[in-house]
Parts: C-alpha cells; sequence; structure tokens
C-alpha cells in the first residue's frame, strides 16, 4: 500500500469519524444536562470511573422526579469527589458554589467547562450569592456544601453555614437534600480521585419552606436531618481556617 493510500485512509476515517459525531451522537448527547454534547460525554465517562473505582451506589432516585424549576442542591462534604458523585447522579446541570481558594489557577479550564461558581471564604462574595440568586430565578440548579470545608475525617457533621438558608429563603427555591457516605477519607483531589471506595449517595428528600421562614430555621432543618440519615457525629465549632497563602511571599 502506497503513501497516498494510507493518506486517503486517515483522511477518510478522520471524516467518518466527524461525521458519526456531528450526526449521530451530538443530539443524542445534547440532551444530557446542560444541553452540552461534550459535557454529556465527560459525564457518561464520569458514571463509567465512578462504578468501576468508587462502585458508587445511587438511592433515593425517586427524588430525581418532577424536579423542574429553581432548586439548591445540599449535601454533607467529605471529600472532592462529591460534586461529581452528584453530578452524574442527577438529569440536570448542578453550578456548585466552591472556594476560590480550592481552585487552582491552571485548572481554570475544568472550573469554566463546570460552569461552578466561585466563592470567597476569607471575605464576604456578593457577586456569588448574586450569581446564585441569578441561576435560580433563572429555573436553574445551584449545589451548595453548607459545611464550607471538607470534613476530616469524613464520618462527622461540621456546623452550617447559614448562606445556605438566605439562599433558599430569598429564592423560594425547593432543595433536594443528599447525604455521601463511604467516600475516600482524604481532601486531596488526586488521591481521591485514584483511592477505590464504596461511595454510597442517598437522595433524602425534596424540601420546601413558606414565605417568611427565618433562614436559620432553613439551615438548622436541612443539617439536623443530614445528621439523621448518617448517624454521624457532629462538630459544632470549628478553628478558624489558615490564612490563604500570599503569592508573593510563597
Amino acid at each position: 500500500m502506497n503513501t497516498a493510500s494510507i493518506l486517503a485512509i486517515a483522511v477518510g476515517g478522520t471524516l467518518a469519524l466527524v461525521a458519526l459525531w456531528q450526526v449521530f451522537l451530538t443530539p443524542r448527547l445534547r440532551r444530557g444536562p446542560g444541553g452540552d454534547a461534550g459535557l454529556s460525554l465527560v459525564l457518561v465517562l464520569l458514571r463509567l470511573y465512578a462504578k468501576a473505582v468508587h462502585r458508587l451506589r445511587v438511592e433515593g432516585q425517586e427524588h430525581l422526579e418532577d424536579l423542574d424549576g429553581p432548586l439548591v442542591v445540599v449535601c454533607n462534604h467529605g471529600s472532592p469527589l462529591d460534586p461529581f458523585l452528584i453530578q452524574i447522579a442527577m438529569p440536570r446541570l448542578i453550578r456548585w458554589m466552591m472556594a476560590s481558594d480550592q481552585m487552582p489557577a491552571d485548572s481554570a479550564m475544568l472550573w469554566e467547562f463546570s460552569r461552578v461558581i466561585p466563592t470567597e471564604r476569607f471575605r464576604k462574595s456578593p457577586l456569588a450569592i448574586i450569581t446564585a440568586i441569578r441561576e435560580l430565578r433563572r429555573g436553574g440548579v445551584v449545589g451548595v456544601f453548607p459545611e464550607g470545608r471538607i470534613g476530616q475525617p469524613t464520618e462527622r457533621i461540621l456546623p452550617f453555614h447559614e448562606g445556605v438558608g438566605e439562599l433558599v429563603a430569598r429564592t423560594r427555591a425547593r432543595v433536594l437534600l443528599a447525604c455521601l457516605q463511604g467516600t475516600p477519607d482524604t481532601d486531596e483531589i488526586g488521591a481521591s480521585f485514584f483511592r477505590p471506595s464504596h461511595s454510597n449517595l442517598r437522595f433524602l428528600d425534596v424540601l420546601s419552606w413558606p414565605e417568611g421562614v427565618e433562614p436559620t430555621t432553613i439551615t438548622h432543618e436541612l443539617r439536623t436531618r443530614i445528621i439523621e440519615a448518617t448517624g454521624y457525629p457532629t462538630v459544632d465549632e470549628m478553628d478558624p481556617l489558615p490564612p490563604p497563602v500570599d503569592p508573593f511571599l510563597a
């Protein structure tokens, strides 16, 4: 076989793959969360990974029916994997609120691709709240880990920040309450991805509150439900987070 034939086969194979992607795969993948074919493909691969490496088991899927309209997803936080494990079980795209100091600059494309809402842990971040409220008022889904940090060891529930109750009270959004157990007991993202586990995700309930309910009441009820579901002990006071490292002094 001469060079021209090999080149023709290579070009033809490439064109066939492009046609397969555009004609057959893209329309199907666009039916997934967010209507983005690339994102849907990533979620398919993540589902395979979660089953193989973390033996992910999902319960309470009946609560995922009729989830139209603004929704806040609330869960305990024990591993960097948590948002990925919840998203692959969800029929809708979740925009997670994530601390900006936990988002390395060299991974900026990942955060933009997953449409993360950056928040500040060391000062008030009104832009993050405004972005989350706008997303909910558009009928979208916002994900919140109210503990504000990864609980180490994982089998405990930290104090909840009041911002989750404020977000729900202001937008009147429903809350999809979930709990995760059995995730890798590490707060390092690399280790959590490669350390096998038997993770269990439970969707507990879809909750709503009437107008006028105090945000503190909402926050307290959410934390109480997760404590009851997990059976984990509670930590009611936490040492303050260490200040962020000044990049000019590092």
